[in-house]
C-alpha cells in the first residue's frame, strides 16, 4: 500500500519488474495505470 495526499493506494507488480529492493518509507515512481471505483456515491454540492 502507498500512502499519497490523495489517500492510500494499492499498487500491484510483477516481481520481475523490480529492479531495486523496495522498502518501507521508500519512494515509488515509474509509470502508472489508476483504476480506481468509489466506496461510497460521492456528494454532489
Amino acid at each position: 500500500m502507498i500512502k499519497t495526499l490523495g489517500g492510500e493506494i494499492d499498487v500491484v507488480i510483477d516481481h520481475e519488474l523490480v529492479t531495486k529492493e523496495l522498502r518501507v518509507g521508500g519512494i515509488l515512481t515509474g509509470s502508472f495505470w489508476l483504476s480506481a471505483k468509489f466506496i461510497d456515491e460521492p456528494k454532489v454540492k
